[in-house]
């Protein structure tokens, strides 16, 4: 039995009370077979704790549970410890575990259309908590809820609400909500109250192919899809750097790009969002709108959409400031010259010029205007206009090949018209003194062979210049040559007056022709020569003389005699 002690033991040497504690010469046991060999089964019992040395450490080994051999095990705790406080891995804080499968709910209000539509559940579970906020995670009574959402416009949201607020219609179950949830974590949202006059739907989930009625304002018909089916999908980890025993390190967002790539956050989520409108730096994206915040400082590829039907579009025509380093489409680069050198093209900036396509122009006065076939445009046929860029900017086409043009027929050739200014037609002049001018022969309703080819003034002999002999033997002693005379035969005592202002290039011939001529009579022709003198003869029955106007004097070029 026992030996009853009235008070403990002091051990006089630096000893353990028990024994069996050390091995031989007051150490450590060198093993846990170790220990067995020198403790026969007889001298063991539950409890017996011994010291064990192990890769230099002194670690505490005990019979816990029996005497054998196999219950000396390493001692550790003495009481349970509450692992479930312990981060025991990588999880999933504030995301998803979940099937990947859609759910559609179509729901049909019926007294407000705008809800009317399909709602598709997100990854997240979403719920509307007891202070009116939406959340992500479990609701009190943790059954996992989706959140649905109707992404046509307008957009709105489906989702399970604890706000249970009896003045403001809010009951325990499925609300309407305005705008997408997803958007909305950790804000106030009003719910939109769709009772009485029955109680909201209060499933917990929705079983696809059902529909429901419950007699409220909204009608839940055909569902589609199942939250249960799909494969399984965790989103979340990657921002988790390592587990130091309890401590689970996060790691910390940053970014290198902050005028591109902004970092902000919520009480659910960090959010990485693109470029403001205030960025400096590169592209910044409005709706559709696509602008340059700056120079692009990195090589940047630009890419058609889905399709292959997205593009980049310019919200207007900045041509007129382009510098050789702007960016440009392929509509102007078509529209520029051709690297082929199919056409000669000179963009020209001249104040209010009142032009149009198909004009065509001319130099004269020291300006660009309109010019006109008739003989009366003072200046130089230079070319089309094929293109206007605004009221001060036009494009002037001077030959090659050009398109962009209107209203022009296959196969024919346009020329200068003479009767309206820079009016292209299709009926060649053909009055004498005018101008025929070929500008543009058109293979279709837009485009064309700009000719560059010189004007010819027409003279065709029915008009002026014609071969029209006057009555021989004038019966007047004087005669004022018209612009349609060209051949004079008179007596010798005749005078003949040559006309002031004729057109350039006319010829009149004068001779005696009434063989009556004497060398004391000449015929006397009076005009302004480029001599400088008033008056010339014709002397006897000496031939006739030719006369030729040169825009300013007459000039005789031709004496021929007579033959009689």
């Amino acid at each position: 039995m026992a030996i009853i002690l009235n008070d403990n033991i002091k051990i006089n040497a630096g000893k353990p009370s028990e024994s069996r504690y050390l091995s031989t010469g007051n150490t450590a046991y060198t093993s846990v077979v170790a220990v067995n060999l020198a403790l026969p089964v007889p001298v063991r019992h539950k409890g017996l704790t011994v010291l064990v040395v192990s890769g230099g450490t002194n670690i505490e080994y005990w019979y816990e549970n029996g005497v054998a051999d196999v219950n000396l095990i390493q001692k550790k705790y003495d009481s349970v410890i509450p692992s479930g406080d312990f981060v025991t891995g990588a999880t999933n804080i504030g995301y998803f575990t979940g099937f990947s499968g859609v759910q559609i709910l179509p729901l049909n209000h019926t007294t407000d259309n705008t809800f009317d539509g399909n709602y598709q559940s997100l990854y997240n579970n979403y719920y509307r908590d007891t202070n009116g906020k939406i959340r992500v995670g479990i609701s009190s009574d943790g059954i996992a809820k989706r959140g649905y959402v109707k992404t046509t416009l307008p957009v709105k949201s489906w989702i399970w609400n604890e706000f249970t607020d009896l003045t403001s219609g809010n009951q325990l179950g499925w609300i309407l909500i305005d705008g997408n949830i997803a958007d909305q974590i950790g804000t106030f949202q009003n719910g939109r109250s769709y009772y009485p006059p029955a109680i909201p739907y209060i499933e917990t989930s929705w079983s696809g192919g059902t529909n429901r009625n419950n007699g409220s304002n909204v009608v839940v018909d055909t569902i589609l899809g199942s939250l249960t089916t799909g494969t399984t999908i965790t989103i979340g980890g990657g921002v988790f750097a390592k587990k130091d025993g309890k401590i689970l390190d996060f790691k910390t967002i940053q970014t290198k790009t902050p005028d591109i790539i902004g970092v902000s956050s919520d009480e659910a989520f960090v959010y990485l969002s693109g470029t403001t409108a205030n960025a400096v730096n590169g592209l910044t994206k409005i709706g559709n709108t696509i602008k340059l915040g700056g120079t692009l400082t990195m090589p940047t590829t630009i890419v058609r959409g889905a399709g292959n039907t997205a593009s980049i579009e310019y919200g207007g025509d900045y041509s007129a400031n382009f510098t050789d380093r702007s960016l440009v489409d392929k509509g102007y680069v078509n529209s520029r010259n051709s690297v082929s050198g199919e056409r000669i093209t000179k963009r020209i900036t001249q104040s209010l010029h009142g032009f149009v396509i198909n004009d065509v122009i001319g130099w004269s006065g020291g300006t660009y205007n309109k010019a006109i076939a008739n003989g009366s445009y003072d200046g130089e046929v230079l070319g089309i206009v094929s293109r206007c860029i605004d009221s001060n900017v036009f494009d002037l086409t001077q030959a090659g090949y050009v398109t962009g043009l209107t209203s022009l027929s296959v196969n024919t050739t346009y020329f200068l018209s003479d009767v309206c200014a820079g009016l292209l037609t299709s009926i060649e002049p053909t009055a004498d003194s005018h101008i025929t001018k070929a500008v543009i022969i058109a293979d279709s309703s837009v485009s064309g062979w700009v000719l560059p080819y010189a004007g010819v003034t027409i003279s065709s002999g029915s008009t002026v210049g014609g071969a029209l002999i006057r009555t021989v033997c004038i019966p007047t002693t004087s005669y004022v040559v018209t612009n349609n005379d060209f051949f004079i035969g008179a007596n010798s005592s005749i005078a003949i007056t040559l006309p002031t202002a004729p057109p350039k290039g006319m010829v009149v011939v004068v001779a005696d022709v009434c063989n009556n001529a004497c060398s004391d009579v000449p015929i006397v022709i009076t005009g302004s020569l480029v001599n400088g003198s008033a008056v010339s003869y014709i002397s006897t029955a000496s031939g006739s003389l030719s006369y030729i106007f040169n825009g300013t004097k007459w000039n005789v070029f031709a004496f021929t005699p007579a033959i009689y």
